[in-house]
């Protein structure tokens, strides 16, 4: 996970913030020092590893359904689950779940560790209002230790179906998909009846609840089951990385805003990120607030969450049609302009490659965007006699000292071809789905980061 903040306001504010947000991984966190700069000045890149270092504590498990297959989940009660197409979640199959033989479960313990103290699961929803769907953590096959669901117009939260708790009604105006419902969980697992599950509906800018999960530390895989009518459910995750993320105060107006899909454990040591954006529309109503780039740092930085090592590429979007592309250099996580903050102009739908490659022979790191539209090139060569990467992921962010509303800010991409090419190797290969995790910090629910590997569409990535 990583931020970016303006020197302008809140920086000492925001190194001392996350450290005290989550006091049960200030041995793994840690945010880079800001410095002092005038009003005119880039702003600049904290960092924030999205994981423990410790591979052994870290899994994840991925149910996209995007092979048309169950990925993972074993049916244990009532009719057969299938894999379909329609509804489908921005692109994403769905498995669909009917009780219509009775109560339809399946469960899965793929990829999941046992008796750890911070998990995290995301699971899209859709559900009729004459229906009712679970999804959570369980003990067994049968028995839920966590659980969040949609029963006919309200979302739900409990310990168990017999403890079920109203959240909210289903949201109406967001940017998610008609008809779904995104919803995520933060299991703070103390090992006894004081553990608590956090519920976010459809936006991380608000806890829905905080809920008594007493037993959740006999976890030991993942559960679903309808128990009326039919249920949809695409975009699934359980994961020891961060997903949903609230820091109450951080930004003055709605929520931070800060939203990115990255890789679960490091990557093969590799020597070029390219990602392929299209541009689908943008209105800002302030310069330099909303951004999309692509980070990427080697062992030191994964070991120390520092700037060095850490290197970032992107642009902000402007008004009246306009881009400020910038880079960020590994040593200081200040952004460097190529154009200037004011940017340059390019049309709606236009399409851009950017890529950071290191340049072993000759000791460089390489900055590169191709603006395939217009035919403009931003390029920037620097210094560097550090080790290959070994991590990479995109981010979709929003600027703490925004003048207006987060909804005001509107854009709306896609991003295709997102590839690595490992070392020794000349051929790019994609990011494989089960290497990838979506992740919103203080997102407002006019956020959308859907993530699918469809390699036509891409993934999509709005707010509106």
């Amino acid at each position: 996970m990583f931020f970016r903040k303006s020197v302008r306001k809140l920086a000492i504010f925001a190194c001392l913030l996350v450290l005290t947000l989550y006091p049960i991984f200030t041995s793994q966190i840690e945010i880079a020092p800001f410095s002092v700069a005038n009003t005119n000045s880039a702003p600049i890149r904290g960092t924030m590893s999205p994981y423990s270092r410790s591979a052994s504590s870290n899994f994840l498990f991925v149910s996209s359904f995007e092979d048309m297959k169950l990925d993972g989940w074993q049916h244990e009660t009532g009719a057969t689950p299938s894999v379909v197409s329609s509804p489908n979640y921005s692109g994403e199959p769905s498995l669909k779940s009917s009780a219509a033989s009775g109560n339809q479960t399946d469960y899965t313990t793929q990829k999941i560790i046992k008796n750890l103290g911070l998990l995290y699961f995301q699971v899209a929803m859709n559900v009729s209002s004459s229906s009712t769907g679970y999804f959570g953590l369980g003990q067994s096959s049968s028995v839920f230790v966590a659980v969040v669901g949609v029963e006919g117009d309200k979302v739900v939260a409990g310990s168990n179906l017999k403890n079920l708790q109203t959240v909210q009604s289903l949201p109406t105006s967001t940017a998610y998909p008609k008809g779904w419902v995104d919803i995520w969980g933060m299991i703070i697992n103390d090992f006894d009846s004081s553990s608590r599950m956090l519920v976010f509906v459809d936006g991380t800018n608000a806890i829905s609840a905080n809920v008594s999960v007493p037993s959740v530390q006999n976890y030991a895989g993942a559960l679903i089951e309808t128990t009326k009518g039919i249920s949809y459910y695409s975009s699934v995750y359980v994961t020891t990385m961060f997903l949903p993320s609230y820091s109450p105060g951080y930004n003055t107006i709605e929520g931070y805003g800060m939203g990115c899909c990255g890789v679960d454990l490091p990557l093969p040591s590799f020597y070029n990120q390219t990602a392929t954006v299209t541009l689908k529309s943008w209105s800002m109503p302030q310069n330099n607030i909303q951004s999309w780039q692509i980070n990427t740092g080697n062992a030191t930085f994964l070991d120390d969450n520092a700037c060095a090592g850490f290197f970032q590429l992107g642009f902000d979007f402007n008004s009246g049609g306009y881009i400020a592309p910038w880079y960020v250099e590994g040593n200081n996580c200040e952004a460097q302009y190529f154009d200037g903050i004011g940017g340059v102009a390019t049309p709606t739908g236009s399409v851009l490659t950017l890529s950071i490659v290191w340049q072993s022979s000759t000791k460089h790191v390489l900055f590169n965007i191709v603006d395939k539209t217009t035919g403009k090139t931003f390029s920037e060569s620097i210094a560097y006699s550090g080790s290959a990467f070994v991590s990479a992921l995109t981010q979709f962010e929003f600027e703490s000292y925004a003048k207006y509303p987060i909804a005001e800010y509107k854009a709306n991409l896609v991003v295709s071809g997102y590839e690595f090419t490992k070392v020794g190797s000349s051929t790019p290969q994609k990011m494989n789905l089960s290497e990838l995790y979506p992740s919103l910090v203080n997102a407002p629910p006019t956020w959308d980061l859907t993530y699918y590997n469809n390699a036509t569409a891409g993934y999509q990535q709005i707010s509106t």
